[in-house]
């Protein structure tokens, strides 16, 4: 839903870059706020119950640890994504009585930050950092299968799949280049839960091989089983 609605802001923006398109993003990235830290508070449900499971059973001590360190992944993936937004921040200046930006419908600040060769490239940057992080997250898993499993669902990705894409134009090109302010800043807000919803795919996924139970029959015994528990006169019974 998240995408789908940046996806139609982002539409609008070809349009019009319009104080009401400009509001919608705002809004959009407190609500993506707002289910970064949801989300953040489950996964601490999650880790205490992880923790529990492992003690009982006496087994998933590795999967724990995998599991931990998929947290400092994600922390470092967070980090790093604030300081895109502060950068952006510092450069396109902040209202002193909003603490907003103090100019959204600034253009011209992130194409300079993160399309021009000029400039910082950080657009260039991220998108390597998100395909860092996503092998990151793919290596606590040990089976090939379970890799693959992963980094096809996880939802941490830059879509390469558009038209501007195949017409030759870089990634970074098309995301941000003369975009809004607000809008790149919604933007980062959305690879941040990105990375969190990653996180807690990873989580579970761990969690799960642990709580699920494996049964191995080594014992058999043969048995005859009767067609029919009872039987009229004349009848034939088989088994």
């Amino acid at each position: 839903m998240i995408n789908i609605m940046y996806l139609v802001l982002t539409a609008m923006l070809a349009l019009n870059v319009s104080a009401e398109i400009l509001n919608a993003f705002r809004i959009l990235k407190r609500s993506i706020d707002g289910s970064t830290m949801s989300t953040s508070q489950k996964l601490v449900g999650t880790m205490s119950a992880f923790e529990t499971q492992v003690k009982k059973e006496n087994r998933g001590a590795d999967n724990l640890a995998a599991a931990k360190q998929a947290q400092l992944v994600s922390i470092e993936f967070q980090k790093y994504i604030d300081g895109l937004d502060t950068t952006l921040l510092a450069a396109v200046g902040v209202d002193a009585a909003t603490g907003d930006l103090k100019v959204p419908a600034d253009q011209d600040t992130p194409t300079r930050l993160f399309v021009d060769k000029g400039g910082q490239e950080l657009g260039k940057q991220l998108a390597g950092k998100i395909e860092e992080y996503r092998n990151k997250f793919a290596s606590f898993f040990k089976k090939p299968e379970d890799k693959l499993a992963i980094l096809g669902s996880m939802p941490l990705k830059i879509d390469t799949t558009g038209a501007s894409t195949k017409q030759g134009r870089p990634w970074e090109d098309y995301t941000f280049h003369q975009m809004p302010a607000q809008a790149v800043r919604t933007l980062l807000a959305k690879f941040k839960n990105d990375g969190i919803a990653t996180e807690s795919e990873v989580i579970n996924k761990l969690y799960s091989d642990v709580t699920a139970v494996n049964f191995i029959y080594d014992n058999f015994k043969a048995a005859v089983v009767p067609n029919s528990t009872y039987l009229l006169q004349g009848e034939i019974l088989e088994a």
